[in-house]
């Protein structure tokens, strides 16, 4: 699991995303898609990306942590990262060597788009 680690005012915190926090942050209305189009999302998915290591962590101090951050294009890049490998994980095959992988068959083929 990739993660960002920093301390700020004397506390360590650890960003992370995993299936869980994921889901937590889109049952909230959060899509990753909708970043480039509502700036106004970013510190949400900032927010998003305590939920695994510091569940309680309020929004309010996320955005006061957000403000002191340096190299933001750089820190939304890994955390755009973060988020895709989860989702990837979650949407990707099984290793094919895996014992108990489930095959499966449909009796038709989907339409084309």
């Amino acid at each position: 699991m990739k993660e960002i680690s920093f301390e700020h005012e004397g506390k360590s915190y650890t960003l992370a995303f995993t299936r869980r926090s994921v889901e937590r942050l889109e049952q909230s209305g959060f899509r990753i898609g909708d970043m480039s189009d509502a700036p106004s999302l970013i510190p949400v998915f900032f927010h998003g990306a305590f939920l695994h290591k510091h569940p309680m962590i309020k929004q309010a101090v996320t955005d006061r942590i957000l403000l002191k951050f340096t190299d933001k294009d750089k820190l939304w890049r890994l955390l755009t990262e973060m988020y895709s490998d989860t989702v990837n994980s979650i949407l990707g095959d099984p290793d094919e060597d895996d014992a108990g992988n489930v095959t499966w068959e449909a009796n038709w083929e989907p339409d084309e788009e």
